[in-house]
C-alpha cells in the first residue's frame, strides 16, 4: 500500500472517530462540531507523527531534540566542506561531527559515500605512515588494524580528486596551499596532542551499534 493511501486511510479513520464522538456527546452534527472535529483530526495526527518520530530516533540511536536535514545532498555538502577545508576543532571535531551524522542518518548510510570512504582512507594512511607521530588504537585500546575498521575501506578512490586543490585555478593559490594547511590537517592534530584512536573508537562504536 503506497505511503499516501495509507496517509488518507488514517486522516479518514481519526476524523470519523472523532466526529462521531461528538455526535455521541452532544447528540448532534453541525457545521461547527465538523469543523472541531476536523481540528481534532489535526492535532490527533500530528501527536501520532511526533510520537513515530520520537519512538524512530530512540530506535536509531537518533539525537531526540536534533534539528534533522531532510535533503541527503545538503549534508553531503557539509562532510564534503568539513573534509576540504577542515574543521574548526581540527580531525577531533570532524571525526565527532561525523559521527553525529552517522547517528543521525542511519537511513542515508552517509559512512558509505566514496568521498567519505576516499577522505577516512588517506586520514588512516597518513597516520600509519607516521607512526613517531600518530597513535592509532582500536576502541578497545588494542593496536589499530584496517582490517577490523568497518570505516576503512581499501577500494576507495584516491582523496585527491576531491580534495580542494582540484578547485583552484591560480597558481599563486595553489602555491599557497602548504603542507600545513593540507587536509586533513594531521599536523595540527598530532600538535593539539591528539591521540587518533579515541575518534576512530567513537566512530567505529557508532558503525558497529554497541
Amino acid at each position: 500500500m503506497k505511503t499516501n493511501t495509507k496517509f488518507y486511510i488514517l486522516l479518514t479513520v481519526i476524523f470519523s472517530v472523532c466526529l462521531c464522538g461528538l455526535y455521541l456527546y452532544f447528540g448532534r452534527i453541525d457545521f461547527g462540531l465538523v469543523f472541531l472535529a476536523i481540528f481534532e483530526t489535526i492535532m490527533t495526527f500530528l501527536i501520532i507523527a511526533a510520537v513515530i518520530g520520537i519512538i524512530w530516533r530512540v530506535k536509531n540511536g537518533v539525537d531526540l531534540l536534533a534539528t534533522l536535514e531532510t535533503d541527503p545532498e545538503k549534508v553531503k555538502e557539509r562532510m564534503l566542506f568539513i573534509m576540504q577545508y577542515g574543521h574548526s576543532e581540527g580531525i577531533k571535531g570532524a571525526l565527532n561531527e561525523f559521527n553525529d551524522i552517522f547517528r543521525n542518518y542511519p537511513q542515508w548510510e552517509f559512512q558509505s559515500w566514496e568521498v567519505f570512504r576516499a577522505w577516512y582512507k588517506h586520514l588512516i594512511d597518513h597516520a600509519l605512515e607516521n607512526p613517531h607521530i600518530y597513535n592509532l588504537k582500536m576502541k578497545d585500546g588494542s593496536q589499530y588494524s584496517k582490517e577490523n575498521d568497518p570505516l576503512y575501506d581499501p577500494g576507495a578512490p584516491e582523496w585527491e580528486q576531491f580534495d580542494r586543490k582540484r578547485y583552484y585555478d591560480d597558481d599563486d593559490d595553489e602555491d599557497n596551499d602548504n603542507g600545513d594547511n593540507d587536509t586533513p590537517n594531521l599536523k595540527k592534530a598530532a600538535a593539539d596532542g591528539f591521540m587518533m584512536g579515541v575518534g576512530f573508537g567513537i566512530a567505529n562504536s557508532i558503525i558497529n551499534g554497541k
